[in-house]
């Protein structure tokens, strides 16, 4: 019984390893097909935001563009708030383009970018 047993267990381990191999192997080949894609994506790109996305090459200082993607991610949710209340408060409140409370919130929105693009450009150290 205990013999029966020892080799049931050692055949589940060794399908196990085959199974774990298996899988890396897939992985492996789905990995190069998807950085063989990117790569592909990649040499046709003309917009250097598309290839900051994509993970293409590195930026102009010579920094990887995953690096950047915080920045990118803080503009992307300015970019959301300014179009929410330009495009969608504003119009459904009656506020015109040019009023006083347009003006101010575009003040502001203008501070808030000059502040965020000089703390970007400083050393955190």
């Amino acid at each position: 019984l205990a013999s029966s047993a020892a080799s049931a267990a050692k055949s589940a381990v060794d399908g196990g390893v085959e199974t774990l191999l298996e899988a890396s192997s897939l992985l492996g080949r789905a990995s190069d097909l998807v950085e063989a894609a990117i790569g592909g994506v990649c040499d046709g790109c003309t917009s250097s935001l598309l290839r900051a996305y994509l993970g293409c090459g590195m930026s102009s200082d010579g920094e990887p563009w995953h690096t950047k993607l915080p920045l990118v991610f803080v503009l992307w949710i300015l970019q959301l708030l300014y179009c929410a209340f330009v495009f969608t408060y504003m119009p459904a409140a009656g506020i015109a383009f040019n009023s006083p409370t347009s003006m101010i919130f575009h003040a502001f929105i203008c501070l808030t970018l000059a502040s965020f693009f000089q703390a970007a450009r400083k050393d955190p150290g």
